[in-house]
């Protein structure tokens, strides 16, 4: 037993569990690649609900993808032989549970892997006598792939989580905040698939971008208080500071009690307050001595 390259943790403080799920996302329906056909259909079921086989050496995990690969939708098109026409998933769910601590609570992670068919123009790829089932298989392709990348943004921006197609619900454990994204964009060098190729990283970047540099779905974005209330210029309140009236000093105080007034026209504050005017004697102007004759 190889324990998947985990060796004893902390001298075999904790034992390790490896639980294997393998789903294939085909025309918007779920199914279940780990059930053997009924009537040489495969099994569709709903999310959480598909089988898990519990795995104990690294070559059992192989062999036990490699019979899920061989039940996979593929079909032949103008430009692939064994074009993927449907979206597969495996998830390996790790579970860790201690021998020493018996209060230590069990954790436990999942490791997702999904090959994601390519997107296609469905007029291009279409072989000649080739069915109208093609053509449904690339329109769904396309739709569950824009409908994974705005359930991205979407997450990355508000936080919310609104799926409209059963790929995007598939993956949201793969999507939730604390998780990590890694993304593999195959591309042709061909010139006469430029488009397709220019589309392809265009996608890969937006979903990529909308998650950050470090591959985790970034929190909602955080409400910023709005601007303070402007205050009025010296020359757009009459050239004096503070407000124009003392109302509401006023309501404040209670009733009968007198104070002295905070408005611009109260005495002694005012600019033609006594004492503080600009004309008072021996500084206007027009004062005694000051008049040119």
């Amino acid at each position: 037993m190889h324990d998947f390259g985990l060796r004893c943790h902390r001298y075999c403080s904790y034992k390790y569990e490896f639980n294997l799920s393998a789903l294939e996302v085909y025309l918007n329906k779920v199914y279940d690649l780990l059930q053997a056909p009924v009537q040489n259909r495969k099994v569709e079921v709903k999310l959480s609900t598909e089988t898990e086989v519990r795995l104990e050496t690294e070559q059992e995990a192989i062999t036990v993808i490699n019979q899920a690969i061989d039940q996979r939708e593929a079909a032949a098109t103008n430009k692939n032989k064994t074009s993927s026409r449907s979206h597969f998933i495996i998830t390996i769910k790790i579970g860790r549970r201690s021998l020493l601590n018996a209060n230590e609570p069990p954790t436990t992670g999942f490791l997702t892997f999904c090959d994601l068919a390519g997107s296609e123009k469905v007029g291009e790829n279409m072989l000649a006598g080739s069915s109208s089932l093609i053509v449904e298989q690339g329109q769904d392709i396309n739709k569950g792939l824009l409908d994974l990348g705005q359930g991205i943004r979407n997450l990355a921006k508000s936080g919310k989580f609104l799926p409209g197609h059963n790929l995007t619900r598939a993956l949201r454990q793969s999507l939730v905040p604390g998780s990590r994204l890694v993304l593999i964009a195959t591309v042709s060098p061909r010139v006469s698939n430029q488009n397709t190729t220019l589309a392809t990283l265009r996608w890969s970047a937006d979903v990529t971008g909308a998650r950050g540099s470090s591959g985790r779905v970034p929190l909602a974005p955080a409400k910023r208080p709005g601007p303070p209330p402007r205050q009025p210029s010296l020359l757009e309140n009459g050239g004096r500071r503070g407000p124009t009236t003392s109302t509401l000093a006023k309501s404040t105080l209670p009733a009968g009690r007198k104070t002295r007034s905070n408005s611009p026209t109260g005495r002694g504050n005012s600019p033609t307050g006594r004492g503080r005017s600009p004309t008072r004697r021996g500084n206007s102007p027009a004062s005694r001595g000051n008049i040119k004759r």
